[in-house]
């Protein structure tokens, strides 16, 4: 659990953040960290900053920063498997995206960018085909042991209902 300080200076530093003020955010977690480094949430946070100032690389090793302290992370895993899938690095960012879903279920922009990833990978048929007779690999995804079937069907779903389908 989170010291109350920590805690408020982590909602100033977003504050920062959200207002566009990146180089003074991304001191502000860079503080926090220097007196909590176990604070995952704070490296997770000092990523998004980076990420928004386009810092990607720093971004990246925020993010697997805070895996590291928090295994498991659902959004730093999503936010690293969106570094990873724009620096072309597909397979470990597919890796990323269903540790998110594995994590957590209901986490539909994770669920979003795994079935955008299906998409370019396979024609919208064939990710379907792949779904509806079984010929996926069970990868070890993580908690619970979800297989890349039912990963891929919420995904392909996740994408459907977003009207990307015409």
């Amino acid at each position: 659990m989170l010291k109350t300080l920590t805690r408020r200076e982590i909602d100033a530093a977003d504050q920062l953040r959200d207002t566009g003020q990146l180089d003074a955010a991304v001191l502000a977690y860079q503080a926090i960290i220097s007196v909590a480094p176990n604070v995952a949430l704070a490296h997770y946070k000092l990523g998004t900053a980076y990420q928004r100032a386009n810092r990607l690389e720093e971004a990246a090793e925020s993010f697997k920063l805070a895996i590291n302290l928090r295994p498991g992370y659902p959004e730093a895993n999503n936010n690293l498997g969106i570094i990873l899938s724009k620096q072309g690095n597909d397979a470990d960012a597919e890796v990323c995206y269903r540790n998110a879903v594995a994590e957590n279920t209901d986490y539909f922009e994770a669920h979003l960018n795994l079935g955008n990833m299906f998409r370019t990978w396979f024609t919208p048929c064939r990710s379907a085909l792949l779904v509806s007779t079984g010929n996926c690999a069970e990868p070890n995804v993580g908690k619970g042991q979800r297989t890349t079937r039912r990963v891929v069907l919420r995904s392909w779903f996740a994408y459907r209902s977003h009207g990307a389908v015409a």
